[in-house]
């Protein structure tokens, strides 16, 4: 005997949306990065625009941040909530692994470290954050 469309489609949708929910649960959790964090950063204590070889502009949001030609997704921290494990894409290259180390030295200031990328030092770079008018702290 054939199903009814209704509950046939019913059916279909909940399998789906079971389906989905595997799918999204063996994933990593996408981070939420804390407040104090997010925004324009910058390298420079007063510029706040990208000066090939001088000054370099960190953009932080909620799920990563990009800065000159590389870009982000973190996954949740460290217990700590400093070490975020990383996807990170430099240019054209492809996704690689590693993680970001973030480090908040003042109320206007931190440090973010890479590890674990061939295209990037282990070194901590200071930023400062940069004023909605556009100079840094």
């Amino acid at each position: 005997m054939p199903m009814h469309p209704v509950l046939h489609g019913t059916r279909q949708c909940t399998a789906l949306a079971a389906m989905l929910g595997v799918l999204a649960s063996t994933g990593p959790a996408l981070s939420e990065i804390p407040a104090e964090l997010l925004g324009k950063w910058s390298t420079d204590k007063v510029r706040c625009e990208q000066v090939n070889g001088e000054v370099d502009i960190l953009y932080i949001d909620r799920s990563g941040f990009d800065f000159y030609e590389v870009s982000c997704t973190l996954s949740a921290p460290d217990a700590n909530g400093t070490a975020y494990p990383a996807q990170c894409r430099k240019g054209g290259s492809p996704v690689t692994q590693g993680r970001v180390d973030f480090q908040h030295t003042g109320p206007d200031e931190l440090r973010m470290a890479l590890k674990g990328f061939s295209w990037s030092t282990e070194d901590s770079t200071r930023y400062y954050r940069c004023s909605p008018t556009g100079q840094a702290g």
